[in-house]
């Protein structure tokens, strides 16, 4: 694979001293992206945003959003100034004050049985989502309906955009519902996301073991490029049968 562009971020507070790299690297036909973390001077644990090649526009995206995650966490480059993030943020202009407001009113009256009178309940989450509304996020899981499918992948989404460790029980609590498959793949996504420490090596551990074995050997070995291939042979396979 050839590296296109990378991303080193640090983030330290307290005895916590942990790194982030993100690689963007051209594979084969696309390009895919790939981050390792953990503690400063130690082992990384490895991962890739994109099992398989994408277009560059797309793995842009994914690289951007990613480095925007952490960086909203806390993490910085070296030689940049770390971010305040308990410092009051700046004023916001009056219109998005408006719509945060009225999004979160809309969802605290759904929350108490009040039956929106215009948009769909999934279309507010997603909303509240967009706008990153954290203030919201109680509201929104006391109106989550995992027989929705459209309210709950709408509440998973808003959580994987604004949600901390502190949602992890309701999200995990999810995993005994009925979902369909694409809001149980975002779901396994958010909690992976959302997990930190020993809690998440334990995590990825589980996804890894549960691969068909010539899956794992590749990705213990960190060998991404054959298990691209490999990837690709079985996505052939389930559309010629």
């Amino acid at each position: 694979m050839k590296l296109v562009k990378q991303v080193r971020l640090f983030f330290q507070e307290g005895t916590s001293d942990k790194v982030y790299e993100i690689d963007l690297c051209e594979s084969g036909d696309g390009y895919v992206v790939n981050f390792r973390y953990g503690r400063r001077g130690a082992h990384l644990t490895e991962s890739t945003k994109t099992i398989f090649p994408v277009p560059l526009a797309e793995a842009e995206k994914v690289f951007n959003k990613l480095e925007q995650e952490k960086r909203n966490k806390g993490y910085n480059a070296l030689g940049e100034a770390p971010i305040d993030l308990t410092a009051d943020p700046k004023p916001r202009t009056t219109g998005g004050d408006k719509r945060r407001k009225t999004i979160t009113k809309l969802l605290k009256a759904a929350a108490l049985g009040e039956e929106p009178e215009s948009w769909l309940l999934s279309r507010i989450i997603w909303r509240a989502g967009e706008l990153k509304l954290t203030e919201a996020l109680p509201h929104i899981i006391e109106v989550a309906d995992p027989s929705d499918h459209f309210n709950i992948y709408s509440v998973i989404r808003a959580i994987e955009r604004c949600g901390t460790a502190k949602e992890l029980p309701f999200l995990k609590g999810l995993k005994n519902q009925k979902l369909n498959d694409s809001s149980n793949l975002l779901l396994d996504e958010v909690i992976l996301e959302l997990t930190e420490g020993d809690e998440k090596k334990a995590l990825l551990q589980s996804i890894t073991d549960a691969l068909p074995a010539p899956f794992k050997r590749c990705i213990i070995a960190n060998n991404y490029t054959e298990l691209d291939t490999l990837i690709r042979e079985f996505l052939f396979t389930l559309k010629t049968s």
